[in-house]
């Protein structure tokens, strides 16, 4: 069997290995014949499954410097053992043979696709790039899947030997550090990937501005929206103008909105001064705020909790931008004999963690928050049950699978975070077996399931010397070891149960809106490493103890990925980079907008004239998070692929913090250092 290259050069099996310009060149035979080099020659070794081949080649140190370099600098890029796979696995799918141009040896490398062998011992080696006298140097590639057995077993043969040529020690030299440069050129290349978080954290927070439901304000930016929703609770007598619509359609759910808020909240309550750094701050309190004054609205009785408005089966029946709305727009609620206390819980969070917020820039708003706040929680806890129980219309969309046992725990500690008050620590210390907060370990964080973030809250009152002296301290250790089960099932370090990944390192929880899991799992995972460095302490997971620089690489890395570093090299926030989802699931997207055309678009209009069109949306919904890749990092930009295109407000609020941290460290070059520049 021959193999012909461009220039018609053959390459004979039976004969030895020909280069153009010269005679064949040999191989010593593998039983051990003579060749040449054969007294100074190294191994290189290919184990296959029951037998050994053995190859004699010269090796030249500075090129198998350069080689190493290449391999370490790409190792140093990699974190999870999906990557690792996808490196070896890069590695074996081909076959390998170098030529020597002119003098000194022959090489060859074979391997057979992730079957026949088991072991590689890399190699190092000098190629001559020269083309001195016609002669230059062959590197042939052939996949070898299903024909490996029999390839490998044939030897190299001996061929005549070609008298070395001599060449000069300074070119020799010349050519060895070029060819070792080459190669760590191209090492350094991925490495140099690098995202610019503050732009992030800017299109992040734009993004609620696209979300908006009422009468938008002067200075609004997302200029493509224009007033929506201004007769919200018109039918039921009260005003519930205002809010956010959850995602791309025009329905204004309760629960979600509040976690996003309380999501929002946390983000600034940590991390500020980075906010405030990249020149955000005001527009990160503008985005709660316009949740918090909604809230404020909704909550027309301390035992009344308008928990949603507008009906989700008939707003999906129409394809109309917000502008447009003729679906129902009526509103439910949950009181005394329709209890819903999951989303008075979660809504009490949002309001008590905002009370934080404003309690230095608006002390009068603070205080008003964190009256709602109190009441919405004896309200939850006094008259229990879940919310879509009373709202039965939402159990298509945001129902209750966790029940509300973990969002009252949630209130009570930020609660406790607002007011220093101990009623709240103490309910969340006696309600800790019962309610699963000592109890449930959890891989997994959302607007549902708030285990792992109330677990991670209490956790870290154990860094405050007045809780670790006192009686409390026992249950806060045992939620302190919840909370470290979910980081280590992040970091792949537990023995029981670790979150899946994809094959280019995402975490992976469900195939509907995966990225909601991974921008919680980021932010989670950056405030507690922040924890672990303030109180010099380690994870004690099943496989190690990893430290809070490994904590808050990996919680990069996911950021990472979603900006860019993946298989598709594709960000998954909408409007940054150069390449994002086109064609995004958002009903107000995809239409032109009201401020171009004026013109009623009808409930059917928009699917005939706007969702099935092939070409990209009209309007940027610039830092939407969308669902994201499946489990395998594929993603299909299509606008009827919801559960991949379709972004919600709750991904990204997590994401607003993480990004404001990396962009902290950014500016104070802590990325310069090995132990967090690398992801």
């Amino acid at each position: 069997m021959g193999v012909e290259d461009e220039e018609g050069m053959d390459v004979e099996d039976g004969e030895g290995m020909v280069v153009e310009g010269g005679e064949g060149k040999g191989v010593a035979d593998a039983e051990g014949g003579e060749g040449t080099g054969a007294a100074d020659a190294e191994e290189m070794v290919v184990v296959e499954a029951m037998h050994i081949h053995t190859y004699h080649t010269r090796m030249e140190p500075a090129t198998g410097i350069g080689f190493f370099f290449l391999v370490f600098l790409i190792l140093c890029q990699i974190h999870s053992y999906s990557v690792w796979w996808q490196f070896f696995c890069l590695l074996s799918g081909s076959s390998f043979v170098f030529l020597r141009s002119s003098d000194e040896y022959q090489r060859a490398f074979f391997n057979e696709w992730g079957r026949s062998i088991q072991v590689m011992i890399p190699f190092c080696g000098y190629a001559d790039m020269s083309r001195t006298n016609n002669r230059r140097i062959l590197l042939y590639s052939k996949s070898t899947q299903g024909k490996g057995d029999n390839f490998l077993k044939q030897k190299l043969k001996q061929a005549p030997m070609e008298e070395k040529r001599q060449h000069s020690s300074q070119n020799k030299s010349l050519l060895r550090w070029c060819f070792t440069f080459f190669l760590s050129f191209l090492a350094i290349l991925p490495s140099a990937q690098s995202f610019n978080y503050g732009q992030a954290l800017s299109k992040s927070l734009l993004y609620f501005e696209s979300q908006r439901s009422g009468r938008l304000p002067h200075n609004q930016r997302a200029t493509w929206r224009h007033h929506s929703g201004l007769t919200d609770g018109l039918e039921q007598g009260v005003d519930l103008v205002g809010g956010y619509y959850d995602a791309g359609d025009n329905v204004k759910f309760g629960l979600p909105m509040a976690f996003t808020i309380t999501m929002l909240s946390w983000g600034v309550i940590e991390y500020g001064d980075e906010i405030a750094g990249a020149g955000e701050y005001t527009h990160a309190l503008e985005a709660i705020k316009w949740g918090t004054d909604y809230f404020i609205k909704a909550h027309t009785h301390p035992n009344v909790l308008w928990a949603e408005v507008g009906d989700g089966d008939t707003d999906h029946y129409c394809w109309q931008r917000p502008e447009d709305m003729t679906t129902s727009r009526q509103a439910f609620r949950v009181d005394e004999k329709n209890p819903g206390s999951d989303v008075a819980g979660e809504t009490a969070a949002a309001m008590a963690s905002a009370s934080i917020v404003f309690r230095k820039t608006n002390p009068h708003y603070s205080h008003l928050l964190l009256h709602h706040a109190q009441q919405l929680f004896e309200f939850g806890d006094r008259f229990r049950g879940t919310y879509d129980e009373s709202v039965r219309v939402v159990k298509g969309y945001y129902p209750s699978v966790s029940g509300f046992k973990d969002e009252l725990l949630w209130a009570a500690l930020w609660l406790y975070k607002a007011t220093d008050k101990e009623v709240y620590l103490r309910y969340a210390l006696e309600k800790a077996h019962e309610f699963g907060g000592i109890t449930w370990a959890m891989t997994e964080f959302s607007w549902d399931v708030k285990f792992a973030g109330l677990q991670i809250i209490a956790s870290m009152l154990l860094g405050e010397e007045k809780h670790r002296e006192s009686e409390s301290k026992l249950v806060l250790e045992q939620y302190r070891s919840k909370a470290e089960y979910y980081i280590c099932a992040c970091l792949n370090k537990s023995n029981a149960s670790n979150v899946k990944r994809t094959p280019g390192g995402l975490l992976y929880v469900r195939q509907w809106n995966n990225m909601q899991y991974v921008s919680n799992a980021a932010f989670l995972l950056t405030v507690y490493s922040d924890h672990l460095r303030a109180s010099n302490q380690r994870l004690r997971c099943d496989r190690g103890e990893p430290g809070p620089e490994e904590v808050l690489r990996f919680a990069k890395s996911q950021v990472d990925y979603i900006l860019g570093a993946n298989p598709k090299a594709t960000s998954y926030l909408v409007g940054y980079g150069s390449k994002y989802p086109q064609r995004m699931h958002h009903r107000g997207g995809s239409i032109e907008s009201y401020r171009e055309n004026k013109g009623f678009i009808g409930c059917t209009q928009g699917y005939d004239s706007w969702f099935h069109r092939k070409e990209p949306n009209p309007n940027v919904v610039v830092g939407a998070l969308v669902g994201g890749p499946n489990q395998m990092d594929e993603f299909s930009d299509e606008r009827k692929n919801f559960m991949q295109t379709e972004a919600c407000t709750y991904n990204t609020a997590s994401l607003v913090g993480v990004l404001a941290k990396l962009h902290g460290l950014e500016e104070d070059g802590v990325f310069d250092s090995p132990l967090l520049a690398s992801s």
